[in-house]
């Protein structure tokens, strides 16, 4: 009789991970992927904090988060929809508790950018910008020709060097110098910003790119959405599609094209009287007016 061979330690923690994982997709509602890139993890326990009792951050290995969600499809088979994002970052599940805000919280989160100092041979995730400055760099033919070198102008007051104009040293995208982050750190500036990167998610059972999660505006929506029916209104109206919404504007425009033709053709109705009482009236005028009629 053979004796089953024992799971090795590592195989048995990582189905513990996922059966958690999957605990938590199945018992909270909406879920947003969320990667953070040199992000600092006092800021990360920050977010933890103002977010708890309403929304949890669950970071785990890609492989993982996608076993997680295949543990709840049964359930949950919108989520299946996030697994082509778990790709190539550090990415956390940010899990909503029912009942909160989902939109409102994954905003609060997005807003936590830190600044990071520079590091050469870096790719630049935004514009590198020096701005205008008085430094604290006393006057020196070594760190002016290390400023000069890197494109920054510069002048003397009072014996120290100043920076009279902003200046981009690096642009978005490119690869940071090390002559650019040595100058940088030298000036104590800290250009690189890092914030959440919210990249996908699923609200309300519906997957949602991030830029429109990030830059969601209530009234800019509603302003959309109301230019969009009516448009849709406008729409059924002209192509004779009955609805209840387009039936409150083709009723009473046909009453009043009935109400006309009735009395252009002196059928009496309590709409056409409308129109021929006013209308004989100033027959009789103009009439009595021709026959110099005087009362």
């Amino acid at each position: 009789m053979t004796r089953a061979k024992a799971e090795r330690p590592s195989i048995i923690r990582k189905k513990k991970i996922v059966k958690e994982l999957a605990k938590l997709l199945e018992e909270y509602g909406d879920v947003f992927l969320v990667a953070f890139e040199r992000y600092p993890a006092n800021k990360l326990a920050e977010i933890r904090k103002k977010i708890r009792g309403r929304a949890k951050l669950k970071f785990g290995k890609l492989r993982l988060m996608q076993r997680a969600i295949d543990e709840v499809a049964s359930k949950r088979p919108e989520l299946q929809k996030l697994k082509p994002y778990l790709d190539g970052k550090t990415i956390a599940f940010l899990l909503i508790k029912p009942g909160e805000n989902s939109l409102e919280i994954v905003r609060e989160v997005y807003k936590e950018a830190v600044h990071l100092p520079a590091k050469g041979e870096m790719i630049a995730p935004n514009d590198i910008v020096v701005p205008a400055m008085k430094t604290n760099l006393r006057v020196s033919g070594q760190i002016t020709m290390e400023l000069q070198g890197i494109g920054l102008p510069t002048k003397v007051e009072k014996g120290f060097i100043t920076i009279p104009k902003e200046t981009v040293v690096v642009k978005k995208g490119e690869r940071i110098p090390e002559a650019v982050a040595r100058v940088l750190n030298m000036l104590g500036l800290k250009p690189i910003e890092s914030r959440p990167e919210i990249i996908v998610g699923i609200f309300q059972g519906l997957l949602v790119p991030g830029e429109i999660i990030v830059e969601f505006d209530p009234e800019r929506v509603t302003e959309i959405a109301q230019k969009a029916i009516q448009e849709a209104i406008n729409f059924a109206f002209n192509a004779g599609i009955i609805t209840p919404k387009t039936l409150q504007v083709s009723i009473p425009l046909a009453i009043s094209r009935a109400s006309v033709l009735a009395a252009e053709l002196g059928i009496p109705t309590s709409e056409s009287l409308r129109i021929l009482i006013p209308k004989a009236v100033a027959v009789a005028k103009a009439l009595k007016e021709a026959a110099n009629i005087e009362e």
